[in-house]
């Protein structure tokens, strides 16, 4: 049982890191419908799942502390002597203003609904 545990966590292992289910398969050192079986399983979903989320948020650390410096640059190419880098950096600033604002209104009108399920 204990092997069988170890083979499941080399498993999630290899789901995170490799890029088809056929190399996940042979790097976990199971069999390809062994890998699918696990696929299958509820505790196995929600393990993966804790795992993909934890390995996205470390992810997502690791980006935001290189989020400002990221705009930094972008302003900077404001001032660029070059009128298609300056164009292409009003663009993406723009652009990027928009996404963000999109997403704020639609993760307010979500949290609106969700209040409303809950009464």
């Amino acid at each position: 049982m204990a092997q069988n545990d170890t083979k499941r966590g080399e498993a999630i292992q290899a789901l995170l890191t490799c890029r088809t289910m056929e190399e996940a398969a042979t790097t976990a050192g199971v069999g390809r419908r062994t890998l699918y079986r696990y696929l299958d399983d509820p505790d196995f979903q929600n393990e993966l799942r804790s795992k993909r989320t934890a390995l996205m948020d470390s992810a997502l650390d690791s980006i935001k502390g290189k989020v400002q410096k990221a705009v930094d640059q972008l302003s900077a190419l404001l001032d660029c002597e070059e009128d298609r880098t300056r164009r292409l950096a009003c663009k993406d600033l723009i652009d990027y203003s928009l996404k963000i604002k999109e997403t704020q209104d639609i993760e307010e009108r979500l949290a609106a609904i969700e209040e409303q399920l809950g009464k």
